[in-house]
């Protein structure tokens, strides 16, 4: 003669039922974050404010190279803000800095 088995109570399954809490979304550039982050050690203070992975910069420049730029960026299809950074990335690259008697203006 064998003998059956109870069938698992409900409490043994409420653990399963509950739903998890969900995970809340961490900004990373929050103050608290940066503050908890700077009060470590090794936490260093960042020089720029980031906006996502980017730095936001202000450029001062004349209207007429301005709307240069604006055709040349529409010619190739891009942003001003992207022919802007290839432009500087290529010039990174290159290696080139002006020196003092280059003549850039």
């Amino acid at each position: 003669m064998s003998i059956a088995k109870l069938p698992k109570v409900a409490s043994q399954f409420e653990e399963q039922l509950k739903p998890k809490p969900e995970k809340k979304a961490v900004d990373f550039n929050s103050k608290e974050v940066q503050d908890f982050i700077e009060s470590a050690p090794d936490g260093a203070k960042r020089k720029y404010k980031l906006k996502g992975k980017k730095v936001v910069i202000t450029l001062t420049m004349n209207p007429d190279d301005l709307d240069r730029v604006n055709e040349v960026a529409a010619d190739l299809g891009m942003t001003r803000a992207a022919l802007l950074n290839m432009w500087i990335q290529q010039q990174l690259k290159k290696g080139a800095v002006p020196r003092e008697n280059d003549n850039i203006y």
